[in-house]
């Protein structure tokens, strides 16, 4: 904290020169000093735990051994040295609303013990860091994420021309839905959650799930479910309407959505 103090009012004055070479020159000391410093400290923490943790408490008592494992554990926080100096740089230049965000973000990801954060704009990572142990490498379980990601896809299809207009029919670009009520729902209505397919989360996502692993046709099983109102009348979550999608878009890219993004 004591160097992000010294070196704000510096960097502060070459903002303000519009020096953008001294610049970029501190920020690759600073990133290499934390990274010393947080590497060391880390290292001497693991290392000495048992030395530390003595100093406060008596090594035949209950609660030494569990310290001397949280104190390791907690090691690994010292390396929020990164997150404290991106808070201070926005800080110095003069923007105090991303500066902000991170200062929350980092007392948001420890009260949720959440795995890591990514902010996004124009096409540029404005904030990416990860907590918990995790890494740029670590595989997430995106869960319902999925629902967002797939419905940009149909739109970046739409833009493409790949999908004439999310008002079609889905069993335009799915033949399983031919001849049947789901022909009357369009991409629009699964895209709002208001296709009006009659499937329950509970009741039948395992059966559907479970079935498809062992080669059988998810549309038709959609198909036979049918309607419980007329599409477009009524909005609930299903997850049921993103299958469809997922389908659709393959269908009119020709291409597994994982290929197409």
């Amino acid at each position: 904290m004591g160097y992000m103090m010294g070196v704000s009012p510096v960097l502060s004055y070459f903002y303000g020169a519009n020096n953008s070479s001294n610049l970029k020159k501190i920020r690759k000391i600073s990133i290499r000093f934390i990274s010393i410093i947080s590497v060391i400290t880390t290292v001497l923490s693991v290392v000495f735990s048992d030395i530390l943790v003595n100093i406060f408490t008596n090594q035949h008592s209950e609660v030494y051994a569990l310290a001397v494992d949280g104190n390791k554990l907690f090691s690994i926080a010292l390396f929020v040295g990164f997150n404290t100096f991106a808070s201070m740089l926005f800080t110095a230049l003069s923007n105090g609303k991303i500066s902000a965000i991170i200062s929350f973000s980092r007392t948001f990801m420890e009260d949720t013990k959440t795995s890591a954060l990514l902010i996004c704009r124009g096409n540029k990572n404005l904030f990416e860091e990860y907590y918990l142990g995790s890494d740029e490498s670590t595989n997430f379980s995106v869960n319902s994420v999925t629902k967002s990601i797939t419905s940009a896809l149909v739109g970046i299809a739409v833009q493409e021309g790949k999908i004439k207009s999310i008002d079609e029919s889905i069993a335009n670009y799915i033949d399983e839905f031919k001849g049947t009520e789901l022909a009357t729902v369009s991409i629009k209505d699964c895209l709002q959650m208001s296709s009006c397919i009659n499937f329950d989360e509970e009741r039948d996502m395992g059966k559907i799930s479970f079935s498809s692993m062992f080669g059988k046709n998810k549309m038709k099983m959609i198909a036979k479910l049918g309607l419980y109102a007329p599409s477009g009348t009524d909005r609930r979550y299903s997850s049921i309407n993103t299958d469809i999608l997922g389908e659709l878009i393959s269908n009119a890219t020709d291409e597994t959505l994982t290929d197409y993004m």
